[in-house]
């Protein structure tokens, strides 16, 4: 059984399943923009759902629950990534079932699955952290045997700054649609930027405006909802600055590919996002607060020291592409799977 969290499903998935069809596999492919399959081999069923978090949540904690009970084949929750799947499947004949989260969704699975699991394979150290706090397993060994980020596949793209003689600089805020309050944060960011005289400009991505009143924000681009990924890089690329302030264990796709771009992050100093930004050197960790206003004053704190001056600001830019050179370079990648599959 395969089960897919991945939103990208290509050739890569379809080469990944010749592997499995002797001992006819079932196909799950979850996500929300999957990709039409052409595959004619009558052992693979496929099933695609678009549903809202409340449907995934009963999906994964019921149906699918169900099916890794009773499964004796090896599982991979979550995965995307053959190459993880060909060496294991090669390598550890003793791993029965492999769990790879993606974001949060090992709170869905349910503990009774996860006792049964003999690899639990994390986004971060946070995710780790919090996984680990929360359930108690009854297997032998720690399943918890490594970190390795699920966004890896961005090392594709190389890590390379991208300058923009943007005057002023632009501020990028993409919402997802989640937590209203992370709005009117950034919207209060953004009036303090206009009464302190900074010269920055913000950029909202995502269906903002039914919660904030754009004609107040004059300093501010509204491109509401995009759905395609191409346009976001774009705006992306064009950005200089990235503030992310999600609260939940998920790994937004594109951070790795803002630091790859050299895009210094702004982002909370308690989450996920902490194993990726190094406060003062390629952004900043700013606390949380119950007080809108006093986590908008510590942002424009940032966003001013940011951009001081042009040497800062491509210092910074500097030191988040290198981060990312790091963190998700091919070789690291390999090689933090190949210790965890102990080979």
């Amino acid at each position: 059984m395969f089960i897919s969290g991945d939103t990208k499903i290509d050739r890569s998935l379809i080469s990944l399943a010749q592997l499995f069809t002797k001992r006819k596999p079932i196909f799950i492919l979850a996500g929300t923009s999957i990709s039409s399959l052409q595959i004619s081999n009558s052992a693979i069923s496929q099933f695609h759902f678009n549903a809202k978090r409340a449907f995934a949540q009963a999906f994964y904690s019921g149906v699918i629950s169900k099916w890794i009970e009773s499964s004796n084949d090896t599982v991979i929750v979550g995965a995307n990534d053959s190459f993880f799947n060909s060496i294991t499947l090669t390598v550890r004949k003793d791993i029965q079932k492999i769990i790879i989260t993606n974001g949060d969704n090992w709170k869905n699975i349910g503990s009774k699955v996860l006792h049964k699991t003999d690899v639990i394979i994390c986004d971060s150290e946070y995710q780790k952290h919090s996984a680990s706090k929360s359930l108690v397993t009854n297997a032998e060994n720690d399943p918890f045997s490594g970190v390795i980020s699920a966004i890896h596949y961005y090392f594709e793209l190389g890590t390379a700054p991208v300058h923009n003689p943007n005057t002023p600089p632009e501020v990028l805020f993409v919402y997802n649609g989640k937590e209203s309050r992370q709005v009117r944060i950034m919207a209060e960011t953004a009036k303090r930027a206009l009464q302190g005289n900074l010269n920055v400009q913000f950029t909202f991505v995502g269906n903002v405006e039914e919660i904030i009143n754009a004609d107040e924000l004059p300093n501010c681009n509204f491109y509401g909802t995009i759905q395609d990924y191409n346009t976001i890089r774009d705006i992306l690329s064009q950005s200089d600055i990235l503030i992310i302030l999600e609260e939940d264990e998920n790994v937004p796709p594109y951070l790795a590919e803002a630091m790859s771009l050299g895009k210094p992050v702004i982002s909370q100093s308690s989450g996920t996002l902490t194993d990726f930004i190094e406060d003062g050197v390629n952004g900043f960790l700013i606390p949380k607060d119950t007080e809108t206003r006093k986590m908008a004053e510590d942002i424009f704190i940032a966003l001013a020291t940011i951009t001081s001056d042009s040497s800062t600001l491509q210092k910074m830019s500097e030191a988040s592409a290198a981060k990312a050179g790091i963190l998700f370079s091919k070789s690291t990648f390999i090689n933090k799977w190949k210790k965890v599959i102990k080979i």
